[in-house]
């Protein structure tokens, strides 16, 4: 429910009383003025349960230099930033300067805060410099709920990189899904151990739902890294990255990558264990490999669409590792490199759909028993530039040494014929191409087909 300001009281003769920020009275006298005298430097009114900054909580951190402590700026920022705690919250204007941070930035730390900005004029000339510890943290969104937006600046470190971390998105204390409803735009880190930090697995803390506007991560050795079981929906709209060891490494979560850039991840751009992760127009250049992927759990889905990844320096360009079954999507991309499973993912599941991949064998076959459906128009081809081979659609299996035709839909037979288990056809290549129903006798029907000599069920993967 809003809260209606009262009307102002007339304004007192001499004009409107004075004060600090800190020396405001305790709010319950709707329509009091004060003209703040301090960083805010604002018309507040007392609205009865709080204090309103008429023209918006704004305040220049410049204003705050007094509080540096020696050679270190971070609690003249703080001052600035605990200056809106009154307020229910504010911008911090940064301006065109290189800040020297030595202990950490904490942002909403109090909780009464509320829609807490920070400000810069722009990534190339707004610097947060870490001088602190080698393990310490350069910036701390924390809090529950409390909307902070960070917008136009660059976070980079300055000392040896050791464990540190650029920008961490979790809750000082206590536990649980705690931080939430972040928004940041045209941010970057650079140089970190860790740039972009999401939970704490550590201390069992989380975060959701934030978003990620051209923002940047640049020679870290993890660049965006999620934590924490319930750390999810987080959204990364035009993202950049360069020269990270790996660009982002995502924890069990859902999340989405939409449009961007990365190159030359030493380690690869993606490696992920996510249950849900979507992947649209990400272009990939000079990546050891695109996506590394742990399937941690049964029925986890990575959805590539529009992707193109060019130049990789590992022919691996996709690699899926992890013992359970999962599917991996793949529509209207270019993959300038294999798809590769290794013996553990056996129950792997690949589907492609009008996508091009640079290998005739499409998936490098570790393991018997790895699915690939093909739809659309799909092709294969040796180069960039080379000719192309058609795919034709169907599913392949993997017999241990390379992928055999599995079956193909026959829109002339709709109806698969239903066989005891007892009398399934033998394993053989008299039978490759086959696909029937088995019926174990107890209600459960399981789909079976058969390819390179071998009978498979769908469900599961491994031959019969």
């Amino acid at each position: 429910m809003s809260t209606r300001i009262a009307k102002p009281a007339a304004t007192p003769a001499g004009g409107i009383t004075t004060s600090t920020t800190a020396a405001l009275p305790a709010a319950g006298t709707s329509g009091r003025l004060r003209r703040l005298t301090d960083g805010l430097r604002g018309i507040v009114v007392d609205s009865g349960i709080g204090w309103v900054n008429l023209g918006g909580a704004v305040v220049h951190a410049h204003d705050f230099l007094g509080y540096t402590s020696g050679t270190n700026e971070t609690p003249a920022l703080q001052a600035a930033i605990d200056s809106l705690v009154n307020l229910g919250g504010g911008r911090v204007l940064l301006g065109a300067r290189d800040w020297r941070l030595e202990t950490t930035l904490k942002v909403a730390s109090g909780a009464a805060f509320n829609g807490v900005c920070l400000v810069g004029d722009s990534r190339q000339t707004t610097l947060l410099s870490w001088y602190g510890s080698t393990s310490g943290t350069a910036v701390l969104f924390n809090g529950s709920k409390n909307s902070p937006v960070a917008q136009d600046f660059q976070v980079i470190n300055r000392v040896a990189r050791g464990t540190t971390i650029g920008m961490h998105f979790s809750r000082e204390s206590g536990t649980g899904t705690q931080n939430s409803g972040n928004l940041c735009v045209e941010v970057s880190s650079s140089s970190f151990y860790t740039g972009w930090r999401f939970g704490d697995n550590a201390n069992t803390r989380a975060a959701s739902e934030i978003v990620l506007i051209s923002c940047g991560a640049y020679t870290n050795t993890y660049g965006w890294v999620t934590e924490e079981a319930d750390t999810l929906d987080i959204m990364w709209l035009n993202p950049q990255g360069g020269e990270n060891g790996s660009a982002w490494s995502l924890g069990s979560g859902c999340f989405q990558i939409i449009g961007g850039s990365c190159s030359g991840s030493t380690v690869a751009d993606i490696e992920c264990a996510t249950y849900m992760l979507t992947v649209i127009g990400l272009r990939s250049e000079g990546a050891n490999r695109y996506l590394k992927w742990v399937t941690t759990g049964n029925n986890t889905t990575l959805n590539l669409r529009d992707c193109l990844v060019t130049a990789g320096t590992n022919a691996d360009g996709i690699m899926i590792e992890g013992g359970n079954t999962g599917t991996l999507r793949l529509d209207g991309c270019d993959i300038y490199g294999r798809i590769a499973v290794t013996p553990a993912a056996a129950n792997a599941r690949v589907t492609l759909k009008d996508t091009r991949v640079m290998d005739s064998q499409l998936i490098y076959p570790n393991q018997t028993g790895c699915v690939l459906d093909v739809l659309g128009n799909c092709r294969t081809i040796s180069s960039i530039g080379a000719p192309v081979s058609i795919i034709a659609p169907g599913r392949y299996v993997s017999s241990g040494t390379t992928l055999v035709p599995g079956f193909t839909w026959d829109s002339t037979s709709p109806f698969l014929p239903v066989i005891a288990t007892a009398s399934l056809p033998a394993a053989g290549a008299a039978n490759d191409g086959r696909c029937v129903i088995e019926d174990n006798g107890t209600g459960d029907r399981n789909l079976v087909f058969y390819a390179g000599g071998q009978r498979f069920r769908v469900d599961g993967g491994a031959s019969i």
